[in-house]
């Protein structure tokens, strides 16, 4: 980017930042382009090396802003990250958020507000996944190549002792190469009708073409409105049984909505034990009209 773009003062329309080296742009002149809307792109932010340059570029105060996309270097990997994301907040009125890159630890919590309809995170170097559990009005949720994952449990769920129900609004659920994960843990529901994600209708669980090391599919077949299930690269799994269905115990039918079931590159698959139906009404995926 040139220098001195904070000059623009009233420019209202940059979709691409990249933050410089030395004499390149700071990250601080964005904190004089307060009219900016619409959706902002913030490249290179492995070059930020003092915090306070990224709490100057003051995103919290861009109200008008829809949509801020953050990315760091694949390869770059800087010890400041953590303090640096903690800076760079956006406004309540962000709706959809993306992350790419990031190299902290920990997900920072300031970032997980209300208003969030769409979240997408790639390559970041977390140990656990973000508390997103909570966000009521969260439809649209993408989470990749967290390579250091190795277990979803419930602080994913936003809060492991609150009675609310997690992800009550998600419509779509994408999880691509999670190389480490290994468990899924649901939550602990009491009835059908307190199950995590209730309104899921698309889930694409994709855990890496190079090979995964879960030993169980995750429990899915209570999801009521889910209509399209794909489930890819599972290497090690060799049995699907009442784990899948989401409760081993329940009378409810598991899978009762999908209508395109897709399994691929399950090398290690030799056994599916259904669910132990009385009738045919009872069984699972009654709905189903494709199957691959």
């Amino acid at each position: 980017m040139p220098p001195q773009m904070s000059k623009l003062s009233k420019l209202q329309t940059l979709t691409d930042f990249s933050v410089g080296t030395q004499n390149g742009s700071s990250i601080k002149e964005l904190g004089e382009l307060k009219c900016l809307d619409g959706k902002l792109r913030i490249w290179m932010l492995q070059n930020v090396d003092d915090a306070q340059d990224a709490l100057g570029a003051n995103l919290e105060g861009m109200t008008d802003l829809k949509k801020l996309d953050l990315r760091w270097s694949d390869d770059a990997y800087v010890s400041i990250d953590e303090h640096v994301i903690h800076q760079l907040k956006p406004h309540l009125n962000v709706c959809c958020f993306v992350i790419v890159g990031y190299w902290g630890s920990r997900f920072p919590t300031c970032f997980i507000n209300s208003c969030l309809v769409d979240v997408s995170l790639s390559g970041c170097h977390c140990f656990t996944l973000p508390p997103l559990g909570q966000l009521a009005c969260l439809k649209r949720l993408q989470i990749k190549a967290f390579d250091k994952v190795e277990r979803v449990g419930c602080e994913f769920n936003g809060d492991c002792t609150s009675t609310s129900i997690p992800f009550k609004s998600p419509e779509s659920l994408t999880f691509e190469r999670m190389l480490q994960c290994y468990e899924w843990i649901p939550n602990a529901a009491k009835s059908d009708h307190d199950r995590s994600f209730p309104c899921l209708q698309v889930i694409c669980v994709d855990l890496s073409l190079s090979g995964c090391h879960c030993f169980s599919l995750p429990p899915l077949g209570q999801l009521t409105c889910l209509k399209r299930l794909q489930i890819k690269a599972f290497d090690r799994v060799e049995r699907v049984g009442c784990e899948f269905n989401g409760d081993c115990t329940s009378t409810s039918i598991p899978f009762k909505s999908p209508e395109s079931l897709t399994f691929e590159r399950m090398i290690q698959w030799c056994e599916w034990i259904p669910d132990a139906a009385k009738s045919d009404q009872d069984r699972s995926f009654i709905a189903s009209k494709y199957f691959a």
